[in-house]
């Protein structure tokens, strides 16, 4: 909300991993600021990974009151452009951004165009962040102990004071680390559910076989969402990212060690040399922590996953993913 009372700041980012709460966090914003009467319209739209132009002018365009009858976008994007000059103050909220985004294409004026025109994007790459020229950026980060307390309470319907009960609850936000959607998958697979649900939960949490709790929804929970950030991966970046997942939970990963490992296991191709694979495995590196499926370590040289991530990548890897991974996971 500061950042949206800075007249210097155009365009804000806001950045993190898949399921940190972006989307939840900018409809909180939408609110706020249309309570606040801080611009005259406020549109948003979701991008997503293959933006759908179409779409996205007619969801900007109905938010706007705004027919349009024009077939081809460009016309279209000359009608929508001309409607957000003509309103004062608009803020456009483009949620889910994977790349950057030609916003003339659409219709939306930036910067100079019109100076009333605030853009508020999310997304899982922090370099999106920098291709749609940012003034702030604002990355998420994980919930504390005490905030993730709060959610699993709210969303699992926890009223009662029972001490056995609390204390694996506690256990269950420890291996959630954190992370919202986590939390959330849990809650709602948990809600009203007795103790001994609780204490299978918590064991099949330690063992990272979320997927295997009852009432843990098959299509929306963290497993999913995070595979989908997998899924936009190149195949060399997807392979290190597997990697990754064989070091033991909370290890420090060497880069000089993992670009040895790939480059071992001929990942590189025609690299020959280890200088070649080491400027290589920092180049994957540096991908994956800007989509945030890896996260800094304390020591400049090294890389760490969060616990929840690491899951998803054992847990794909199970499915088949590769088989060389599948062979030393089952070992």
């Amino acid at each position: 909300m500061e950042a949206l009372c800075d007249n210097n700041s155009y365009s804000i980012g806001v950045c993190g991993m898949g399921g940190v709460g972006k989307t939840t966090l900018v409809k909180e914003v939408h609110k706020k600021a249309k309570e606040s009467n801080l611009f005259n319209d406020i549109v948003m739209t979701t991008v997503s990974f293959t933006p759908d132009i179409r779409r996205i002018q007619g969801e900007i365009a109905d938010q706007l009151n705004l027919k349009l009858d024009e077939e081809s976008s460009s016309a279209r994007a000359n009608r929508i452009c001309l409607r957000i000059k003509s309103v004062e103050k608009i803020l456009i909220i483009l949620d889910d951004v994977w790349k950057d985004v030609e916003l003339k294409v659409i219709g939306i004026p930036f910067h100079d165009d019109h100076k009333g025109c605030k853009i508020l994007l999310t997304t899982r790459n922090d370099h999106v962040c920098n291709l749609m020229d940012c003034g702030r950026k604002i990355p998420l980060n994980f919930l504390s102990d005490k905030e993730s307390l709060a959610l699993i309470k709210k969303i699992a319907c926890i009223i009662d004071d029972y001490p056995p009960l609390n204390d694996v609850v506690m256990k269950v936000i420890k291996e959630c680390k954190g992370l919202p959607i986590a939390i959330v998958t849990v809650g709602k697979a948990l809600a009203r559910k007795p103790l001994n649900d609780w204490k299978v939960a918590l064991k099949q949490l330690e063992e990272s076989n979320l997927m295997d709790i009852e009432g843990v929804d098959d299509e929306k929970n963290v497993y999913v969402c995070l595979k989908w950030s997998y899924d936009r991966l190149k195949r060399k970046t997807k392979f290190c990212f597997l990697l990754c997942s064989l070091f033991p939970e909370d290890y420090d990963i060497s880069i000089e060690e993992l670009a040895r490992y790939v480059m071992g296991l001929d990942e590189f191709g025609t690299i020959t040399c280890l200088e070649e694979a080491r400027n290589e495995a920092r180049v994957i590196i540096n991908n994956l922590k800007d989509s945030y499926l890896l996260l800094e370590s304390n020591r400049e040289t090294h890389v760490k996953t969060h616990d929840m991530v690491r899951d998803v990548a054992l847990w794909i890897v199970s499915k088949g993913e590769n088989e060389f991974m599948l062979r030393v996971c089952t070992r």
